[in-house]
């Protein structure tokens, strides 16, 4: 049996029982069960998954629910027994809040994403706002509108991952025009998208500013 788990995109006032409801619909066989409240409102479902294929098809349809929806989906992988997958299901809820780094957008999380997102944000909060400073400072200091694009670029080619076209594309802009900002945060910043190390650095620092807000970091969450 695998998990999935419907939560609000951001923390929206959103009402989770028709996200739940349709995503029920959607994959054959899954079990709703009770409104959570703690540590977020969310509604786990029980998912069939017999093989990987399987799965596989139910996140496909997690994610369209939850973008049709607007919601996030956190998806945890089949284990078998129940028991241990109780565990895994209360073991990621207390590392829920790294979500918003996971993802600017509704859609599907995996385990992992949510995993490697809490490892970033365990730093002390004041080394992660230190760090954001000084590796996306230059590119605040451009002016509202110049940041957000640049933000913005960052935010699509990690969770894209479809490199500079991807981006692009999700943006809804020309590739020349995304070239010419990734262009430019390498002039503001010093940091290269094109060099793996420096990439690395950026995209780390832009995930974190989710985790760190607008309080320490005044400008760094833009839309």
């Amino acid at each position: 049996m695998g998990l999935l788990i419907v939560t609000r995109f951001q923390g929206d006032g959103r009402d989770l029982d028709k996200p739940s409801g349709d995503l029920a619909g959607a994959v054959k066989g899954a079990v709703v069960g009770p409104t959570r409240t703690l540590p977020m409102r969310h509604v786990p479902l029980l998912v069939p998954a017999s093989t990987p294929r399987k799965w596989a098809e139910a996140r496909r349809r997690a994610h369209a629910v939850a973008v049709q929806n607007t919601v996030v989906v956190l998806a945890l992988d089949p284990v078998d027994p129940l028991g241990p997958l109780e565990t895994v299901y209360r073991h990621i809820l207390r590392k829920a809040h790294v979500v918003p780094a996971a993802t600017t957008s509704p859609g599907l999380v995996g385990a992992d994403d949510i995993e490697y997102h809490w490892l970033l944000a365990t730093a002390p909060l004041e080394d992660q706002a230190d760090f954001v400073r000084r590796v996306l400072g230059p590119i605040f200091a451009t002016g509202k509108k110049k940041a957000a694009e640049q933000l913005a670029l960052l935010d699509a080619l990690y969770e894209t991952r479809e490199g500079i076209v991807g981006a692009a594309r999700e943006l809804g802009i020309h590739r020349n025009t995304a070239d010419l900002r990734k262009k430019r945060i390498a002039e503001v910043t010093g940091f290269s998208l094109d060099v793996t190390a420096e990439a690395h650095r950026l995209l780390t620092a832009a995930r974190l500013r989710w985790v760190i807000g607008p309080v320490l970091i005044p400008g760094s969450v833009l839309p």
